[in-house]
C-alpha cells in the first residue's frame, strides 16, 4: 500500500535524520506511524497483508541501505570483493555514494539568522509605516470633507 509506505519512509526519514536528542519526536512520529497503519486496516481499503508486506519491505529496504551507507569498509578499497557486489547488486546505491567519505554527520542550521529576521521586520516595519502615512492624510482630508458638508447641511 502506497499510504503504509509513505508513513513508513516519514517515520524512518525523521528518525534517521534529526538530532537523537529529540526523543519526543521520534516516539511521536513511531506513534503516528503505528496508528496510521492501524486506520488504514480501520477503513478497509487495503488487504491486511498488503499493508503488512508494504511496511516490511519499506523499513527492509530503509534499513538495508543505510546500513551499507554506513559500512566504512565499502568504501575502503573499491576492488574488494564487498564493492564489487554493492555495486553489481545496487548500480544505483554506487551511483548515489559514489563520492561520499564515510558517514555524512546530522548538523542542523537554520537558513536565517536572528540577525537576519531582525533587518526584514525593521524593513518591513518601515514599509508598511511610510504606506499607512501616505493613506492617512488621505483619509483625512475625505473626513474634512464629510465634516464640512455636514456642517452645510444643518
Amino acid at each position: 500500500s502506497g499510504h503504509t509506505v509513505s508513513l513508513t519512509l516519514l517515520n524512518f526519514f525523521i528518525t534517521e535524520y534529526t538530532s537523537r536528542n529529540i526523543y519526543f519526536l521520534h516516539t511521536f512520529t513511531w506513534v503516528c506511524n503505528c496508528f496510521g497503519i492501524f486506520f488504514i486496516l480501520a477503513a478497509h481499503e487495503h488487504y491486511s497483508i498488503d499493508v503488512f508486506i508494504a511496511f516490511y519491505i519499506t523499513s527492509r529496504l530503509f534499513l538495508y541501505y543505510h546500513t551499507l551507507v554506513n559500512n566504512r569498509a565499502l568504501f575502503k578499497s573499491h576492488q574488494s570483493f564487498d564493492a564489487k557486489r554493492t555495486w553489481f547488486y545496487f548500480p544505483l546505491f554506487s551511483f548515489f555514494e559514489q563520492n561520499i567519505d564515510g558517514r555524512v554527520p546530522n548538523e542542523f542550521e537554520l537558513p536565517l539568522t536572528s540577525q537576519d529576521i531582525c533587518t526584514v521586520v525593521s524593513r518591513f516595519s518601515h514599509k508598511f509605516a511610510a504606506f499607512s502615512e501616505r493613506r492617512t492624510p488621505k483619509a483625512s482630508n475625505q473626513q474634512l470633507k464629510r465634516d464640512k458638508s455636514k456642517s452645510k447641511m444643518k
